[in-house]
C-alpha cells in the first residue's frame, strides 16, 4: 500500500494543494492573489521535481501503470500548466477575484492528465477524461455566471 503511495506522490500534492486553494478562495482578501499562485507554482515544482529526480516504475490498484513513457507525458503536463499559470498570472480576468478557482481547475485538470497518462485500464482512462471534461465545463459555466 505505501508503495501506491509512493508512485502517486505527485497526483496526491496537486491535489492537496487545490483542494487548499479552493479553500483559500473562501476568503475575500485581495491579498490572497500572491499567496495562491505561490502555492500553486510551489505545488507544480514539487510535483516536478518528484517526475524528474525519482521516477518510480510500477503498477498501482492495477489500473496505473508508471514507466518511462508515462513519466514523460506527467512532465508534459506539469510544464505546460506551470507555463498556463505563469503566463495567467497578470490576466485580470482569470486571476482576479476567484483566482484560487481558476488556479484549482488547472492543477485539478493537471492530475486528471497525469492519470490518463498512466492509464492501464479502459476505466481509469475513461475516469480521467471525464474529471478533464468535467472541470473544463465548470469553468466555462463559472464563467458565464461572472
Amino acid at each position: 500500500m505505501i508503495e501506491f503511495i509512493r508512485l502517486l506522490l505527485p497526483e496526491i500534492i496537486l491535489s492537496a494543494a487545490a483542494l487548499f486553494l479552493l479553500g483559500l478562495d473562501l476568503f475575500p482578501a485581495r491579498k490572497l492573489k500572491s499567496i495562491i499562485l505561490t502555492v500553486s507554482i510551489l505545488s507544480l515544482l514539487a510535483a516536478l521535481i518528484l517526475l524528474a529526480r525519482n521516477p518510480l516504475q510500477g503498477r498501482a490498484f492495477g489500473m496505473l501503470v508508471n514507466d518511462s513513457f508515462s513519466t514523460f507525458f506527467k512532465i508534459l503536463a506539469v510544464l505546460s500548466a506551470l507555463l498556463i499559470l505563469l503566463i495567467s498570472e497578470k490576466d485580470p480576468d482569470l486571476m482576479g477575484p476567484h483566482a484560487g478557482s481558476f488556479t484549482s481547475l488547472i492543477l485539478l485538470s493537471t492530475v486528471g492528465t497525469m492519470f490518463l497518462s498512466s492509464a492501464e485500464d479502459f476505466l481509469i482512462l475513461f475516469g480521467g477524461h471525464k474529471k478533464d471534461y468535467t472541470q473544463t465545463q465548470a469553468y466555462k459555466e463559472l464563467d458565464q455566471l461572472l
